[in-house]
């Protein structure tokens, strides 16, 4: 995290060729002190990503915060505004989504999701409210809470689509052992279900979907399914 560390010659000279560009081209002192930190956040940041291809741990608000010497609140601001004057190169919500799916857990008939991202957080809330669904907004601007129908719905949307016609498979075998016919996979069939058949049924479903999709979205339905049996 070391200023030093984190750049060396050719990363310090694009770097400054970023800011000369504000600057030297008839444009000296026409860049506002807000944008300058924008930019020089954006700099830091993706040098940060660069050098730590998980982005989990280096990126996090604390981390930048103790490095940067200024509040994670205001990193968090400044995560915002860099994806949209500055988006990190190859930005994926899903799959950033999938990396941060183990701290799910199924309480008081929600998912909880905590997501430190906060450009994770508000693709994820646009992507279901954009479908007719909803989340619960929270004191913790972190906490996704969703009813536990979206979150299976969620499931499906952005599963692989090589592994989707599996995982519909799976599912529609277990409705069919809990002796439930279903036409459609809307959140609103599942929250009829869930309804009719209690929180256990999605832990059998999120169970039997566990071999089909395997891997991260596996890791989340373990836990997602073990909380809703218990």
């Amino acid at each position: 995290m070391n200023y030093k560390d984190l750049f060396d010659e050719k990363a310090k000279a694009a770097a400054f060729d970023k800011i000369a560009s504000n600057y030297y081209e008839c444009n000296f002192g026409t860049m506002p002190k807000t944008e300058l930190e924008l930019l020089m956040f954006s700099i830091y940041a993706d040098q940060v990503l660069a050098n730590d291809k998980s982005g989990l741990e280096n990126y996090s608000d604390y981390r930048l915060s103790k490095a940067l010497g200024i509040t994670q609140q205001r990193i968090s601001g400044l995560k915002i505004k860099k994806q949209l004057k500055y988006p990190v190169e190859n930005f994926n919500w899903v799959s950033e989504f999938y990396k941060i799916t183990g701290n799910a857990r199924y309480e008081d008939g929600k998912i909880k999701i905590y997501i430190p991202d906060p450009n994770v957080y508000i693709e994820l809330k646009n992507f279901i409210e954009s479908k007719g669904g909803y989340v619960d907004i929270s004191l913790n601007p972190k906490l996704l809470q969703i009813p536990p129908e979206y979150f299976l719905w969620l499931l499906l949307e952005i599963c692989p689509e090589e592994k989707k016609d599996g995982l519909e498979k799976a599912i529609r075998e277990q409705f069919r052992k809990s002796k439930v016919d279903v036409e459609d996979f809307a959140p609103m069939t599942f929250k009829k279900l869930l309804k009719e058949k209690g929180p256990e049924l999605l832990g059998d479903v999120a169970e039997a979907s566990i071999p089909v999709v395997g891997g991260l979205i596996g890791n989340v339905i373990k836990t997602v399914s073990g909380s809703a049996k218990k």
